[in-house]
């Protein structure tokens, strides 16, 4: 495979947080990715329930969560992903790289409480021509350390 047809989203994850210690975090301000880990009654503690963006910033992406993460049973554990910027990105496409990641995430982790992305990926390859590879470091939980379009997207996947 041509290394130029390939896209590269690398995420530094950190945490765990919890809503209120988020709010004085200095992660606060940034924008990226997210995961919320919780009770669910049929998978039990500990699973990633959710998985987020924001392109403003975490502290208000956060203010829509907080009520009902106050209402779970079991104490919410957040995870933040910033994406690793070893090149300069305009906002724009730091904010393209943050949507496709989501929706690669989403869609390969099917987290109980997300909705969009779970049923199929939409991703924007047939335009770029390139296949897009998220790769997680640090602290993320139980995420895959690597997820892609090339699986998705492969001549034997469409042929059988």
């Amino acid at each position: 495979m041509d290394q130029q047809n390939i896209e590269l989203i690398e995420i530094i994850w950190k945490g765990p947080h919890n809503i209120s210690s988020l709010k004085n975090d200095e992660l606060k301000n940034e924008i990226g990715l997210y995961q919320i880990y919780g009770g669910h009654p049929i998978s039990g503690s500990n699973t990633l329930l959710y998985i987020g963006q924001t392109t403003e910033s975490f502290e208000i992406r956060f203010r829509f969560h907080e009520t009902w993460m106050k209402e779970e049973i079991d104490e919410m554990k957040i995870y933040i992903g910033t994406i690793y910027k070893y090149q300069k990105y305009s906002s724009e496409e730091l904010n393209r790289k943050i949507s496709k990641a989501e929706q690669l995430l989403i869609y390969f982790c099917a987290p109980p409480y997300n909705s969009n992305h779970i049923v199929s990926y939409k991703g924007d390859e047939n335009i770029t021509g390139k296949h897009i590879i998220v790769l997680n470091y640090w602290k993320k939980n139980m995420l895959p350390y690597e997820v892609s379009t090339i699986w998705y997207h492969s001549e034997c996947w469409k042929n059988n």
